[in-house]
């Protein structure tokens, strides 16, 4: 949905301010006069006031998150370079470290996508290999029970 200009309407009431202030303060139109029309004029204004006040300060909240964003991925960068280092790229704590995953909007991140999916196969595994360790470790019990 477009975005609605309000300019518009502050400039109209203001020239009906000033039409109205020519025709007197006893010319009526219905439930409207001239103290009705200033009233809604000033309301009107002071609405468009917080509005614009808000809109600068979620401005600035979301300055502020993306800077605590960026401070993110630098750690994310620091964080996958330090485990790598210290444990190597085919660790167990290498592979269950969390991704920060960065998507591009409208396009699909397949980088993300096939690490992700190599990531579950080596999970996979690693857990496929414990269960059959414990298979083969409650077989031997059976046997040597027997």
């Amino acid at each position: 949905m477009a975005r609605k200009n309000f300019n518009h309407y502050q400039e109209f009431l203001n020239s009906v301010v000033r039409f109205w202030s020519q025709l007197g303060p006893d010319f009526s139109v219905g439930e409207w006069n001239q103290a009705e029309i200033e009233k809604e004029q000033s309301e009107f204004k002071l609405l468009n006031d917080q509005i614009f006040n808000l809109e600068l300060e979620l401005g600035s909240l979301r300055n502020l998150r993306d800077l605590k964003c960026k401070r993110i991925e630098n750690f994310n960068s620091r964080l996958r370079s330090g485990v790598l280092a210290a444990f190597g790229t085919t660790s167990d704590q290498f592979l269950l470290l969390p991704r920060l995953m960065k998507a591009v909007a409208g396009r699909p991140n397949k980088a993300a996508e096939t690490r992700k999916a190599n990531t579950i196969q080596r999970k996979a595994a690693l857990e496929a290999q414990k269960i059959a360790d414990l298979v083969a470790q409650q077989l031997n019990q059976d046997s040597n029970a027997s």
